[in-house]
């Protein structure tokens, strides 16, 4: 979300200063929350993401404000030396999965995407994706807890586990411990990311759509991680649906998929799309 902001406004000509990326990023996600990864300020955030070099983050001579930027040399697709596929996770599905509501979405299996709205029954064509219980949660907590040295704020922890609120209570104690709230925010999004995973193998989705493959380069969209393991039996990774038992019915049903993304995306999104240029030139 971050960098493909910085990007967005990038292109746009558009300044971007600390203070319009944030405004920007809770533009275009009304449920980023800072506290969820572990950080107290956008100003902790974007220290993170510059040392794991997602963005370059620094203070012109005479400005009030951090200027944030795309790794110099890079092309604007993201190329991290250690993958992280938790990044690339889809705010919908995210924002589904880390919801406190218990209503399910649907996951519409032709569009390859959420529905907007509620699902009540389920049928052939949706995938009910539900918030990850609370239980699972706390039962990452305690893993995470239990995985720490021995210390004052380790047995807070461990308190707080224990009282009527825990996830609440857990979240209050590592307010205070910024560097422990952005290791457990990095252990939280990669447990989120394998539970949707899971959700997609038993369901067979492809893990590749419930990420945003836009962002990925193709190694990355090659990646263990983003594909399922092969030597799994097939009945752990069921077919999606009977049309896509033949080939070409698959490929058709990707091509439209694309036509239909390339008609809902915005110009800018366009200029980006890498296309080999044999396809632009016309005899």
């Amino acid at each position: 979300m971050l960098r493909s902001t910085v990007e967005e406004m990038s292109v746009r000509g558009a300044k971007t200063y600390a203070a319009g990326v944030s405004a920007r990023v809770r533009q275009a996600d009304p449920a980023f929350d800072l506290h969820d990864l572990g950080f107290e300020s956008f100003k902790a955030f974007l220290q993170a993401a510059a040392a794991d070099g997602f963005v370059e983050a620094s203070r012109p001579p005479g400005a009030s404000d951090i200027l944030v930027a795309l790794p110099s040399g890079e092309s604007g697709q993201p190329q991290p030396a250690t993958f992280d596929a938790s990044r690339y996770l889809l705010p919908e599905v995210w924002r589904t999965l880390t919801s406190s509501r218990t209503e399910a979405r649907h996951w519409d299996r032709a569009k390859g995407r959420l529905g907007e709205d509620i699902v009540d029954t389920p049928s052939s064509s949706t995938v009910p994706l539900n918030p990850i219980p609370a239980s699972k949660v706390v039962d990452w907590m305690r893993t995470f807890t239990a995985a720490l040295s021995d210390t004052e704020t380790t047995r807070a922890l461990a308190d707080s586990l224990t009282s009527p609120s825990p996830i609440e209570s857990f979240k209050s104690v590592l307010r205070s411990h910024q560097g422990l709230a952005r290791k457990w925010g990095k252990y939280y999004r990669q447990h989120v990311t394998r539970y949707a995973f899971e959700w997609a193998d038993s369901h067979g989705i492809p893990r590749v759509e419930v990420v945003d493959s836009s962002r990925l380069s193709a190694p990355q969209a090659q990646s263990s991680l983003v594909q399922p393991d092969p030597n799994q039996s097939a009945s752990a990774h069921p077919a999606p649906a009977a049309s896509l038992g033949a080939t070409s019915e698959y490929e058709a049903l990707v091509r439209s998929r694309i036509a239909e993304a390339v008609n809902e995306m915005p110009l800018v999104d366009l200029l980006r799309l890498p296309i080999p240029a044999q396809y632009l030139i016309r005899e």
